[in-house]
């Protein structure tokens, strides 16, 4: 393996080559993960991705954003937010965050454009949204309150629609409440069904608690399947929780 390593390295410019050397490298995870490290040392060097960022071939960019740590990226912000305004799909997707890890500024300059370039397709858009919490407070605030409204006021399919308010419900769970309740509101209007509800209910709870036990324990109260309630675990809750109307 040490060979293969050695012989691969500095030679990973070509596409065919370097597909080969990602899905190598992916396939290591679980079964070898000493070689897995030394193939992201020696493969996937700064100068490597350089090369690879500069270049137009968007599938290989995408999966080196897929399957490579966000670190592996650390000392290429720069290069990152030179392309990323060209880019869209899924390769706008994943870097997005990264770029924001470690350029926040940079990222806030690029996500902040004008709507036409921000809303170029929804996998960007979802992108900026989940980078938010990178960049800085005030200006990830700003940004998050302006895409909410364009979502909420937005006249493009429920698909579409669903999947921005869903990406902005864990996003503004984390950075703004009062954002979180326009998010919830503007999703309860276009939900069809008890599916619907449920999913955005577990969402909820996921985002809250980082988990969906007390979820499910509200499910079991109401189904009466079991004896425990919230006013037993109130040692877990603030004193001010109004735990009786839980139960």
């Amino acid at each position: 393996m040490a060979d293969l390593i050695e012989l691969a390295t500095g030679k990973l410019n070509d596409p065919i080559l370097m597909d080969w050397a990602i899905s190598r490298y992916w396939r290591m995870e679980k079964c070898h993960p000493q070689h897995r490290e030394a193939m992201e040392q020696a493969w996937f060097d700064d100068l490597t991705l350089r090369r690879w960022l500069n270049s137009d071939d968007e599938d290989i960019l995408t999966r080196l954003f897929v399957h490579l740590p966000a670190e592996r990226f650390v000392n290429l912000g720069q290069v990152i937010g030179e392309h990323w305004g060209g880019w869209s799909g899924n390769l706008a997707y994943h870097s997005a965050p990264i770029l924001a890890q470690y350029q926040p500024d940079l990222a806030w300059k690029c996500f902040a454009e004008p709507q036409e370039g921000r809303h170029r397709d929804i996998e960007s858009l979802l992108g900026v949204i989940r980078s938010l919490p990178f960049l800085p407070t005030d200006e990830g605030l700003q940004l998050l309150k302006a895409i909410t409204q364009q979502i909420v006021n937005s006249t493009k399919d429920g698909f579409t629609r669903e999947l921005a308010l869903s990406e902005l419900l864990s996003v503004s769970l984390d950075l703004d409440r009062s954002v979180a309740r326009e998010v919830i509101k503007a999703y309860l209007k276009g939900t069809a069904g008890e599916r619907e509800l449920n999913r955005l209910l577990d969402q909820v709870t996921q985002g809250l608690f980082g988990h969906c036990v007390y979820r499910q324990l509200a499910s079991d109260i109401r189904k009466g399947a079991t004896q425990q309630s919230f006013q037993q675990l109130g040692a877990f809750f603030s004193e001010e929780a109004p735990l009786g109307q839980f139960d």
